[in-house]
């Protein structure tokens, strides 16, 4: 189902690397992000200083919010999930859509009778360590997996973010999240062999 991405309502948990800079992206292309959610305090108090303080800091928002984002690490986000319906913070009604690489929508079948819909938006890119808000999705491919009636709706949010939309295969989500894993990360590590190596020459 497409829809005017401007006019959807948006919740983001977890403002680490990923997170942090989605919000800010989604908030420059016209996307409402209603309110953020992080266990760190720091992190939030960061985020409204950064000129978005009309963005509300409160997990009991994200109810109210048309689609979810959930920015943590893979091995978190079910149990992230669990946390925020258990304390009501997202709801039969609540669409999420997680930003992991290794698994499609189908790492939440297990909570479908509990949510509306869900589904996976990854950034094909490395974050640093502090990424700021200076990082652009631009040109960025997007791997995604959803429900039907969600898919054309994330097509629109990334390319509104200036980034390329790339629909994931569930069959095909392990080798993609391989790929992403060798060139983002092994590229960095061959660097640094190759810096001890020069080093070892003297030069």
């Amino acid at each position: 189902m497409k829809r005017n991405v401007t006019k959807i309502s948006t919740g983001i948990v977890g403002l680490g690397r990923v997170g942090m800079v989605l919000a800010t992206r989604l908030l420059e292309s016209g996307v409402q992000v209603k309110t953020v959610w992080d266990i760190s305090r720091e992190r939030m108090t960061r985020f409204r200083k950064d000129t978005h303080k009309k963005v509300k800091c409160s997990a009991k928002e994200l109810e109210r919010c048309d689609l979810v984002f959930i920015c943590v690490p893979d091995s978190l986000i079910v149990s992230v999930v669990k946390d925020l319906l258990n304390s009501n913070c997202v709801s039969e009604h609540s669409i999420l859509v997680h930003t992991g690489g290794m698994h499609g929508p189908e790492l939440l079948d297990s909570l479908r009778g509990r949510i509306a819909g869900c589904g996976a938006m990854h950034p094909y890119m490395s974050f640093p360590a502090d990424p700021g808000h200076a990082m652009s999705f631009k040109d960025v491919g997007f791997g995604i997996s959803a429900d039907p009636e969600l898919l054309e709706t994330l097509e629109e949010i990334v390319h509104g973010l200036g980034g390329i939309p790339v629909e994931i295969p569930p069959e095909k989500r392990t080798l993609y999240h391989l790929a992403a894993v060798v060139s983002s990360n092994f590229s960095v590590f061959l660097e640094i062999i190759a810096d001890i190596v020069l080093q070892k020459t003297g030069l």
